[in-house]
């Protein structure tokens, strides 16, 4: 699965940038092989950075985690991560046709401009 490009500012005007904190994803037991992320360019095109290995437990007083939905959080990677727009990149392994994706958040920090 490949996302469209979302905007990380409130007002999605182009002249404000924010900084990817995490993508919240919430799937059903079949686990996702990789995360990946890529910023202000053309998802279809673009080279992705894989964020996999920054994966957290949703914290437990936000939601408890159950045996059929599953929510997991995947950090971006501090101010590196500073632009207008971000697209994510989910693969799950080739075995893997059971999947299923319920939602997709993402949580960002509005930047100075």
């Amino acid at each position: 699965i490949i996302t469209g490009l979302v905007s990380l500012n409130e007002k999605n005007e182009p002249g404000h940038i924010g900084r990817l904190e995490y993508l919240s994803l919430e799937r059903n037991s079949v686990g996702i092989a990789t995360v990946s992320y890529e910023t202000d360019d053309d998802p279809s095109l673009a080279g992705f950075t894989a964020i996999t290995a920054n994966i957290a437990e949703a914290p437990a007083q936000r939601r408890t985690t159950g045996t059929d939905i599953v929510e997991e959080w995947y950090y971006g990677l501090g101010t590196a991560d500073a632009c207008r727009r971000v697209a994510f990149k989910l693969t799950w392994a080739a075995a893997s046709t059971n999947f299923r994706l319920y939602s997709i958040d993402v949580a960002y920090k509005e930047m100075e401009t």
